[in-house]
């Protein structure tokens, strides 16, 4: 399949490239060109590098700041039409 689009003149890259624009790494458009995006016999393509991810992870590592809602002290009066 990867023959017949690189036959065709079709772009093609692997999982990396998708991983690193995901992930918020500057590609430009001729970075798909790369040797690490062309390459498609990797042992294992959908690792996650987290050294990239760290910044996206702290999120989870934070427990959230929510503020407790106030009641109203007086009840609000109905509308008149």
């Amino acid at each position: 399949m990867i023959k017949k689009a690189v036959s065709l003149k079709i772009r093609v890259v692997n999982i990396l490239w998708i991983n690193d624009i995901l992930l918020g790494e500057k590609i430009g458009s001729q970075h798909f060109k790369r040797k690490k995006y062309q390459q498609f016999d990797l042992p294992n393509p959908y690792r996650i590098n987290y050294t990239k991810l760290s910044q996206l992870m702290e999120a989870w590592k934070k427990r959230p700041n929510i503020p407790k809602l106030k009641r109203p002290s007086k009840s609000i009066p109905p509308i008149s039409y």
